[in-house]
């Protein structure tokens, strides 16, 4: 046995011994077989000659031996039939570790697993169906053509296999676009329907995307549906599916106007989704942004994917930063996501020009926007020398506060530069510099030739 293991060990380089680790797999001493699957499992793909040592093994009435085998057949990705129909079968060994072994093994085959596993959709096993269709859906997009196979099962009886077959089609996205129809008729008989079958369809139909345009009125209805998780599923699918879901922007406004927070939140990312014709939703969009915490972060969100005008955008961020928002300056850049250079600018101007607020909250939140908007060094300086000069503009508790944010700015604009290129530090260095020259508060002074030195010095 010490010599089986030791050519494990060895790895790759024991490809010679294949012979003898094939034959130790049939050892009566179960240790040394297991040892020997252990080291064929280690070699992986050139290990391929042991393969039909291996499949003799998968047969063995030792759950740890057949497990063992399972995995090395998975880590040689051997994809011949004969193979990979023995690991489907291993799906329903009487071991309860072979199995999970199984399906890790089909599922780093990938796709030339899915002939066989579309084949085992039909398979007596309920177990072994339902094992084939997750298998299915972690391979993804590769298993497209088991999707007719998959629409039929999902037709089936039997629930579990109704499931997994259905997520299955989800995980395989656009390439499942056949199955919209079925999908569709699927919400449209809700009634009759499990919920979570009903649940699992719109949200399949958001993964396929737009190409499931066909199940807009669907969606639309089901959005109506007495169950939450069904109405959060089918708002968020017509989200996914773009400009074509324009049909429902009414129907989503209402939700973004409703009572219930969750909804709410879906309907934001939906309308940013949908895209230009949701854009009569901005101003209700502003209005939550300011009223409501729980929405907040999707109306900001939405906000900046569908573009709204700098000043709206700026008075917004500016009442955010004034009131109790938890780190609202973080909104900043996705409200300005999409922004224009020209009302990106605007926005810049602006926040700049709140720096000489006497508000140190106001003035530490539009310091930290800046930062997360500018794209220049130049810029990043400037609020650099901004804050150096408002510290002594107040009073201990809140100089403390704006010291903090000076020195924050600092060490991300460092870390910024870490990273840039020769000609970008030495940019940023004349631009500090030049400041310097110029500074007179002794934070600012002290800051300015700490980041000068680091500059100067390549540290």
């Amino acid at each position: 046995m010490a010599a089986v293991r030791a050519l494990g060990a060895i790895g790759p380089g024991a490809q010679a011994a294949l012979p003898v680790l094939s034959d130790a797999l049939g050892s009566s001493d179960e240790a040394v077989s297991l040892a020997a699957a252990n080291a064929l499992a280690g070699l992986g793909p050139a290990a391929k000659q042991a393969v039909p040592a291996l499949l003799t093994a998968l047969k063995s009435t030792d759950g740890r031996l057949a497990q063992t085998a399972v995995a090395a057949l998975g880590a040689i990705r051997v994809d011949t039939p004969e193979a990979i129909n023995a690991l489907v079968a291993a799906l329903g060994h009487r071991s309860r570790e072979v199995p999970g072994a199984a399906a890790e093994a089909l599922v780093r085959i990938g796709p030339p697993a899915v002939t066989v596993l579309t084949e085992a959709l039909q398979n007596r096993s309920v177990g072994i169906r339902a094992a084939a269709a997750r298998i299915l859906a972690k391979i993804g997009p590769g298993a497209k053509p088991a999707v007719p196979a998959l629409m039929a099962a999902v037709r089936g009886k039997d629930d579990r296999v109704r499931y997994e077959s259905v997520q299955a089609l989800g995980a395989i996205g656009a390439g499942a676009v056949q199955a919209v129809p079925m999908l569709a008729d699927l919400l449209d008989n809700f009634t009759n329907q499990d919920k979570r079958l009903t649940q699992y369809a719109a949200d399949v139909l958001g993964r396929i995307g737009p190409a499931a345009k066909k199940a807009v009125p669907a969606l639309l209805a089901s959005i109506e549906d007495e169950d939450l998780t069904v109405q959060l599923a089918a708002i968020k699918a017509l989200g996914l599916i773009g400009p074509d879901a324009k049909p429902a922007v009414d129907r989503i406004l209402k939700v973004l106007n409703g009572d219930k927070p969750e909804p709410a939140q879906y309907a934001a990312d939906a309308l940013a989704g949908i895209g230009d014709a949701a854009r009569k939703a901005v101003p209700d969009l502003l209005r939550l942004a300011r009223k409501d915490p729980d929405v907040r972060p999707n109306a900001v969100k939405a906000l900046g994917s569908l573009g709204v005008d700098a000043a709206p955008a700026v008075a917004l961020l500016t009442d955010l930063l004034k009131g109790d928002a938890k780190r609202p300056y973080n909104f900043a850049p996705d409200l300005f996501a999409k922004a224009p250079a020209g009302d990106r600018k605007q926005a810049l101007d602006a926040l700049a020009g709140l720096m000489n607020d006497k508000n140190a909250q106001l003035v530490d939140g539009a310091a930290r926007a800046i930062l997360s908007l500018a794209p220049d060094v130049e810029t990043k300086v400037g609020v650099l020398v901004g804050l150096g000069n408002a510290v002594e503009r107040f009073d201990a508790a809140d100089r403390e506060r704006i010291a903090a944010a000076l020195h924050g700015a600092r060490d991300q604009l460092l870390t910024e530069l870490d990273d840039a290129p020769a000609d970008a530090a030495k940019k940023a260095a004349a631009c500090v510099a030049a400041q310097l020259k110029q500074a007179k508060a002794k934070a600012l002074k002290d800051v300015l030739s700490e980041i000068l030195t680091k500059l100067e010095s390549g540290e």
